[in-house]
This record gives structure tokens, C-alpha cells and sequence, in this order.
């Protein structure tokens, strides 16, 4: 299998915080993941040649590959309540599994472009979207972080070039780790695992 390419198919945006509540660097993030939109629909398109009446071909026959739109898997990010705020700034593959096949650590690389923030799991009156409570913050009190921007990953598009080769449907599963660091510099690891993919394979003749 070729070009098993992974990439963001969503800007990631870049946002800044202040003011980290959490002196015991306790970072718990739960993540939501949507995998139902990661599928792509792969068509083989075979016209046959024109022959005349004296069976002559007027015109040859051709086969042709396409392929729709395909579509992410997607996540968001929240706090837990308590939690210090964290910076999301990549993944890695952990487990990769196309159409049976293990191909982890073989045609996969790690992604460490993101800059995703997630505010802390603290509720005060100055919260925002991109500003954590501080720990002097009116009315502090742990509580549910606000979801964080929308990551948008792309597996759907690596099974393209497996479905054109075997000429039928395909499929993968991807466990994965989204790192970072904390507001207060720990390490962040959050692991996702079961995000499934398809390739769904059409035969049309003309």
C-alpha cells in the first residue's frame, strides 16, 4: 500500500491563555470523537470501445478511477472539573489497521503542528472561550471546561489508493495519542482509540 498520507483537513486555531489555576499540575481532558463523516466513495468507471458495423474500433474503450470528497474524523476537547488548562501540540499513530493489515510505524508519521488550546475544568465570571480563570478569579470554582475549537483529522483519503488497487471497498481502525503540555508544564497524553474509516467502492460500465 502507497501513500497512506495523514493530514489536518481543518485549521487548527491558534489561541492564547493567562492566569493557570492548579498547583498540582492535575491535567483530565476528556475527548469527543466523531468518526460517522470519515468515508470516501471510489469509483471505477469502465466505457467500452465503439466498434463499427464491419467490426472495426472506432473508438477505444477506457477505464477510468474517481473518487468524492472525503470527509474527517473530528474532536473536541474538554476540561474536567479541576483540571489545568493544557496546549494540544501534535498525535501520534499507535495503532493502525487497514483492511486487516498492521501497518503501524511502517507508513505513518507523527503530527506535531497543533497549537490547540484547552481551558482549564475552573468556572469564574472573566472565563472565556480562550482565557482560563485565574487563581484569584471572581467566584472561582472547578466545574466543566468549555469545548475547545474543533480538531479535523483525514483518514478517510489514505484508503483511496488501497481501494483503486484491490478494486473494492476498504476499511481502517486508528488508535492514536494527542500530546501537549499543561498550563504548568506537565505532559499531556490523550488516548483515542477505534476511530474507524471506510472506502466504499462503485463499478460503473458505460
Amino acid at each position: 500500500m502507497k501513500n497512506l498520507a495523514l493530514g489536518l483537513v481543518a485549521p487548527v486555531l491558534l489561541l492564547s491563555a493567562c492566569g493557570q489555576v492548579g498547583v498540582n499540575n492535575r491535567v483530565d481532558i476528556g475527548i469527543s470523537t466523531n468518526d460517522a463523516t470519515s468515508q470516501v466513495t471510489v469509483t471505477k468507471t469502465v466505457t467500452a470501445p465503439v466498434v463499427d458495423e464491419k467490426g472495426n474500433v472506432t473508438k477505444p474503450g477506457s477505464t477510468t478511477f474517481s473518487s468524492g470528497a472525503s470527509g474527517p474524523v473530528r474532536f473536541i476537547f474538554t476540561a474536567r472539573p479541576g483540571s489545568d488548562a493544557a496546549y494540544i501540540t501534535g498525535y501520534r499513530i499507535t495503532r493502525y489497521i487497514i483492511n486487516g493489515t498492521d501497518v503501524t510505524g511502517k507508513e505513518v508519521v507523527e503530527q506535531k503542528k497543533m497549537n490547540l488550546y484547552v481551558g482549564s475544568g475552573f468556572t469564574c465570571a472573566e472565563r472565556t472561550a480562550t482565557d482560563s480563570c485565574s487563581a484569584n478569579g471572581t467566584n472561582l470554582a472547578p466545574a466543566n471546561g468549555l469545548p475547545s475549537a474543533e480538531v479535523a483529522i483525514d483518514f478517510a483519503s489514505a484508503l483511496i489508493p488501497v481501494a483503486q488497487q484491490i478494486e473494492g471497498p476498504a476499511y481502517s481502525t486508528v488508535d492514536l495519542e494527542f500530546v501537549g503540555k499543561s498550563s504548568n508544564g506537565a505532559s499531556v497524553v490523550i488516548p483515542v482509540s477505534g476511530i474507524g474509516s471506510n472506502a466504499y467502492f462503485n463499478l460503473v460500465n458505460n
